[in-house]
């Protein structure tokens, strides 16, 4: 199955802890899948993960001296190369807000 055959990318309005309007990246699945399992392909992933590097740009422009989508980067590294390290671990160390649903 094609990646666009299973979901949508969408931008999602937010509200920031600051109070400032920003944006999440999701996903809108398309129909029910025949599978209980949603098997991601690299596609499918690629799909997400650049518009969410685009959105860390705009949260934190590199040109402005943030990281961007640099900490995205880092983020996958430590995840690709450290497996066993605990979500909670990677939460603290990239200051990732907790998700309210």
């Amino acid at each position: 199955m094609k990646s666009e055959d299973k979901f949508d990318v969408v931008f999602l309005k937010k509200t920031n802890r600051d109070g400032s309007e920003g944006r999440w990246v999701g996903a809108k699945w398309k129909r029910d899948l025949e599978r209980d399992v949603f098997v991601p392909s690299f596609e499918d992933w690629y799909r997400l993960i650049v518009p969410v590097c685009q959105i860390e740009d705009e949260k934190y422009p590199p040109e402005l001296g943030y990281k961007g989508r640099k900490l995205v980067e880092e983020f996958f590294v430590d995840c690709c190369s450290s497996p066993t390290i605990p979500f909670d671990e990677l939460r603290k160390k990239y200051r990732i807000p907790t998700q309210e649903d």
